[in-house]
């Protein structure tokens, strides 16, 4: 734990600033075993704020008697493509609907953060994954609204620009907008509840905006509604269990016969057009990610505060006379 010392004495960094050393407990589980770790004393440590020092968080690192950080794999891996699977055929799987698909996805196999390449999704039937999107789970039902003032200029399409009207002696008089406090790259702008535009540039003065539309977007249609969606690198999921993004995840299953490819037991019908690649949506690759429940780590443990008495304390000399 980086910031407090370590419980122990020893003759190694990884002994040293180690807060608890976890032995094997026991196997949990039948078909799908996870290892229980505990203490073996339930060893702790006591820190003591100061004016200068105060624990306001606490970052925590398992790593092996050799001070390596423990390797669990690649945890997180991003996903290329979003298609429609294997036809659901009658009495296979008897809590989705018969005539809908399955959903296939393809992986990435090479991205920096992984630091290996991957050769194989290395998922098997009925393994859990936890998927997150960059985006909310619908974007057509949950993006921000902008206010009815802020108008968008499509007369030099892709370039655009927002810009707020105001009446003076003159006339009306047009303020363009900053966009900076709420727009950065990589966002998305929503027209009419039902366009999407890719923010691919800001210009540095944050006026004007270059966008590529998704889904063949018109700058001449007439706009009554206009908002965006922030990407949110870490992803979004969510509480629905009805949602691909559920936060209690997706069963794998169908034929795993390609190493970069699976499927899932969730019907492709139901997946929103931004998580569904062309021709069927307009999802793009990295736009996605998930997370094999298998290789998550969970720990608990028990933080105890002692709070200082603060009351006043009286004191007086006594003469010895």
């Amino acid at each position: 734990m980086e910031e407090i010392d370590g419980a122990y004495d020893g003759t190694t960094t990884a002994s040293r600033r180690a807060v608890a050393k976890l032995q094997f407990d026991k196997l949990i589980g039948i078909t799908r075993q996870f290892v229980g770790l505990k203490t073996s004393a339930y060893e702790g440590k006591v820190f003591y704020p100061t004016t200068l020092a105060k624990l306001s968080q606490m970052t925590l690192a398992m790593t092996t008697r050799f001070n390596t950080l423990l390797n669990v794999g690649v945890d997180k891996v991003y996903i290329e493509k979003i298609e429609q699977g294997d036809l659901i055929e009658e009495d296979r799987y008897c809590f989705l609907p018969v005539g809908k698909h399955l959903t296939k996805i393809t992986i990435i196999p090479e991205d920096p953060s992984y630091k290996i390449k991957i050769c194989s999704a290395g998922v098997r039937p009925g393994d859990r994954l936890l998927f997150y999107s960059i985006f909310n789970c619908d974007i057509f039902q949950t993006y921000n609204k902008l206010n009815g003032d802020i108008y968008i200029n499509f007369d030099k399409y892709p370039i655009i620009y927002f810009y707020m009207v105001f009446d003076s002696k003159e006339g009306k008089i047009e303020k363009k907008v900053d966009v900076r406090p709420f727009l950065k790259i990589g966002d998305l702008i929503i027209i009419n509840g039902k366009y999407v535009l890719d923010i691919e540039n800001i210009d540095t003065n944050g006026i004007y905006l270059k966008v590529s539309s998704r889904n063949d977007f018109d700058p001449k249609v007439l706009v009554t509604s206009k908002g965006f969606i922030s990407v949110r690198k870490r992803g979004y999921n969510n509480p629905d269990p009805l949602c691909i993004l559920s936060s209690s995840g997706q069963r794998v299953g169908g034929k795993l016969d390609q190493p970069l490819t699976f499927q899932l037991l969730y019907p492709f019908e139901d997946i929103p057009e931004y998580l569904k690649s062309p021709p069927f949506g307009f999802y793009r690759a990295k736009e996605a990610f998930y997370i094999h429940a298998l290789k998550q780590i969970s720990y608990t443990f028990e933080i105890t505060q002692v709070e200082q008495n603060m009351d006043t304390l009286e004191s007086r000399i006594v003469s010895s006379v």
